[in-house]
């Protein structure tokens, strides 16, 4: 997730219980063949919509650096188990944008801290 990890960063994260995953959180996801970390943009059950490279939330624009997200205006609607992801390197990032809402039971853990690189190690 390039902005706010490099290539080769060292991170913790740890399993939690769904309840306990906030929007904005970074997240690892499992996509079958490998994990990836991306931000929580949309709850379950929430309507996620771009227009105009801005994110809206049930119609509400989320605003600041994780209200935009360049591509073509789309419309999702969140399941109870499902979320609405994106990298923060968002004109690079694969993301819910291009595969969709990710269900509960892909989510692997939540990112809590970085040991490497030094210069920014600490609590995400």
């Amino acid at each position: 997730m390039s902005g706010s990890f490099d290539s080769g960063s060292v991170l913790l994260s740890r399993k939690y219980g769904l309840s306990q995953i906030d929007r904005f959180d970074v997240i690892v996801v499992s996509t079958g063949r490998y994990n990836v970390i991306k931000r929580v943009i949309g709850m379950p059950g929430e309507t996620v919509s771009i227009q105009n490279n801005s994110v809206y939330i049930n119609g509400i624009a989320i605003g600041g650096s994780h209200g935009t997200a360049p591509g073509g205006d789309n419309v999702w609607i969140l399941r109870e188990d499902e979320y609405f992801i994106l990298g923060d390197n968002r004109t690079g990032s694969i993301d819910s944008r291009s595969y969709g809402a990710v269900s509960s039971d892909k989510i692997r853990g939540k990112v809590i801290f970085q040991l490497f690189p030094y210069d920014k190690f600490g609590f995400s």
